[in-house]
């Protein structure tokens, strides 16, 4: 929080379309084709689950931007390195693969969603561990 100039070089890319880069239309399309691939399968547990860790990350999101907005400076930004910046902490890429990561995570749960992994309910522990390998990789 303490990198205002970080902040500000986000802040000057944020929604501007000088920087907008045609890869990102392929990106579109193709999770489009993963969400109507499943929904054409009827699998709407993973089309759920897909929606879930999207949302998830749309509010830590939303989150950081607001505390940007009140307190002058975000918990993290995206500086540089995006076709198209959404909102100060998140690229359209890195929205892009939240939209298509839950929903191939769910792919690897149990079939029982009663079995415990560790002690813990696999549901939790699988979204636990998810989510702190997305945000090594993010």
């Amino acid at each position: 929080m303490n990198q205002p100039e970080l902040t500000q070089k986000a802040l000057d890319l944020l929604r501007n379309p000088d920087y907008f880069q045609w890869y990102v239309i392929p990106l579109l399309a193709l999770v489009m084709y993963v969400y109507a691939n499943e929904f054409t399968k009827k699998n709407y547990k993973a089309i759920a689950a897909g929606l879930a860790l999207y949302g998830v990350h749309w509010f830590y999101e939303i989150l950081n931007a607001m505390i940007q907005h009140f307190s002058g400076h975000a918990l993290w930004t995206v500086p540089t390195g995006t076709s198209y910046l959404l909102l100060v902490g998140v690229g359209i890429e890195l929205s892009l693969m939240f939209a298509i990561a839950g929903l191939v995570m769910s792919k690897f749960l149990p079939e029982d969603p009663k079995k415990k992994i560790l002690g813990i309910n696999n549901r939790l522990f699988f979204a636990i561990m998810n989510a702190a390998g997305f945000s090594i990789i993010e």
